[in-house]
């Protein structure tokens, strides 16, 4: 832990360093020499300090709050980003991002769970945790996707469906399993996936279906990742 400090602290100290060259104009080869030496001890650092992490630091990166979301990833992958909301038959659920955009100029639908970052932001996403509203919204664009033959992303971070009351007499169950059925069917279109944070089985398995799964480090545990995998075909 104290080796895990003192190296953490030399990399802040480097990357101001960096930032204040970076910033200097005028910058010649010798400039240039000397930060190529300065990124690659930030690598050497980063990668020493991944080796020596206990698994609960691991655990801790997978649950930080400052982990990306799916609409961070959505403005640094994407362009032409147009949201889509609403389910059509009961209204629109916060926790669940659809929309349009374009990756490498190709048409594409994404979809994501957000959890939002301050608590005004996690009470209006429902922490993240879909109503039946969220998971119909979700389907009803993957049938746009099929429909105009589009590829679909979806971004998982989820802690699952919300439990709640009002979400039961809304029929959670029977959206949960229309989805299932019905993203069985969905013909023509990749889907790809990818869980960049903690997520769960319960909260994975209505937006499962694909023919690409990926899983960032310490996104959670790996047995969920291989399991769902599995259920895909993949």
């Amino acid at each position: 832990m104290e080796a895990n400090d003192k190296a953490q602290q030399e990399l802040d100290q480097i990357e101001r360093q960096v930032a204040l060259i970076e910033a200097t104009p005028g910058q010649n080869d010798e400039t240039h020499r000397q930060l190529a030496q300065l990124h690659e001890r930030v690598h050497t650092l980063r990668q020493e300090m991944k080796a020596s992490q206990t698994a609960w630091q691991k655990t801790e990166l997978a649950r930080h709050p400052q982990r990306p979301q799916a609409l961070d990833y959505i403005e640094r992958l994407f362009t032409d980003w147009s949201e889509i909301h609403g389910d059509r038959t009961f209204g629109d659920d916060a926790a669940i991002v659809c929309g349009m955009a374009r990756f490498h100029g190709e048409e594409i639908l994404v979809v994501g769970t957000q959890k939002g970052r301050d608590m005004k932001q996690r009470v209006y996403r429902n922490f993240g945790t879909p109503h039946p509203e969220g998971y119909r919204k979700a389907l009803r664009i993957m049938q746009v996707a099929e429909k105009f033959r589009r590829p679909i992303f979806t971004l998982v971070d989820t802690d699952g469906a919300y439990p709640g009351i009002h979400a039961e007499e809304r029929g959670q169950a029977e959206a949960i399993a229309h989805n299932l059925r019905e993203m069985a069917r969905l013909e023509g279109q990749p889907v790809d996936r990818a869980r960049h944070r903690q997520s769960h089985l319960a909260g994975i398995f209505r937006t499962r279906d694909c023919f690409h799964f990926g899983r960032l480090r310490h996104a959670g545990r790996p047995a969920y990742a291989s399991g769902v995998a599995r259920f895909s075909g993949e």
